[in-house]
């Protein structure tokens, strides 16, 4: 077996790997509209029924925020704007929602 071919598919493997994890933006979490110039994209929200001991509510929906977001409006999202964060009936869960942004 050839060590050279194996090593360079790995080489090369890694290296798109890396080019694509430094290409993806990672949406920004704002709590009133940024001054930025933007448009807005629409809606998002996401419920969560429990939280982890010890976790904040805003460590866990905000992924969340971010997929709803991407899942609706693609890789265009450039933002998120938080707008409402309530406790859901239940006592245990609650409620994020916003909308998407996408700069100008």
């Amino acid at each position: 077996m050839h060590k050279i071919p194996v090593a360079a598919a790995v080489v090369v493997a890694l290296s798109a790997v890396a080019v694509s994890a430094l290409t993806l933006r990672k949406p920004m979490l704002y709590s009133e509209a940024p001054a930025r110039a933007h448009h807005m994209l629409g809606p998002v929200s996401v419920s969560t029924d429990a939280r982890p001991a010890g976790a904040s509510w805003s460590a866990l929906q905000t992924p969340l925020l971010l997929d709803d977001a991407r899942a609706r409006y693609g890789r265009d999202v450039d933002a998120i704007v938080l707008t409402r964060h309530a406790p859901l009936p239940n006592g245990t869960g609650a409620r994020s929602t916003g909308y998407a942004v996408a700069w100008d």
